[in-house]
């Protein structure tokens, strides 16, 4: 059981635990934006204490390699408002964003207005060129057309996942989600 680094805290839904992937894309790419699909993150919580490779595969389990895009500020909003409202109410984890997100009602989850926003609450600079690490699951999903050409790496999303880990001293993501949904 190899140990790569410890929770402090308990992940108690989906979207902790798809921030940190996110968070682990961006930091081992150098990527601007890190960007997961919704059940790409196959658990929904993470105890406290130990993070093992195996918790780390439970978390992805899926074998997609990294993909990397670099997308202006307005094509990059666009592609994730597409591809959140693609999946009814199971809009896509987020690393270097925020996203609030506005669904009609309980039980009704279609969303009705996204907001997205710089981690520290700013406007994304649409004219900025980004650089965005996701997975080939979202980009072969999509279904808008892209600009960039992907580059696909030669390594997948749950190794830079533990590779991730193994520099961590430990994690700590209670409250730390990216995307946040309110009701109309």
């Amino acid at each position: 059981k190899e140990v790569l680094t410890q929770a402090k805290t308990p992940f108690t839904n989906r979207n902790e635990i798809g921030t940190m992937v996110c968070d682990a894309l961006r930091e081992e790419t150098g990527a601007d934006v890190g960007i997961i699909n919704y059940k790409g993150i196959r658990i929904t919580k993470l105890d406290a204490g130990d993070i093992t490779v195996r918790n780390a595969f439970n978390v992805d389990p899926y074998g997609s390699n990294v993909v990397i895009l670099n997308m202006r500020g307005d094509e990059l909003e666009k592609f994730i408002i597409q591809y959140g409202r693609m999946n009814t109410y199971i809009f896509p984890h987020l690393s270097g964003l925020r996203a609030e997100l506005t669904i009609d009602k309980p039980g009704n989850n279609d969303i009705v207005k996204v907001k997205l926003t710089t981690e520290d609450g700013g406007k994304i600079n649409r004219k900025k060129i980004y650089l965005v690490a996701t997975n080939s699951y979202v980009t072969a999903t999509n279904k808008m057309p892209l600009k960039d050409t992907p580059t696909v790496l030669n390594i997948t999303t749950s190794d830079v996942f533990i590779r991730y880990l193994k520099k961590q001293p430990f994690v700590d993501y209670s409250n730390k989600q990216t995307v946040n949904y309110n009701t109309k």
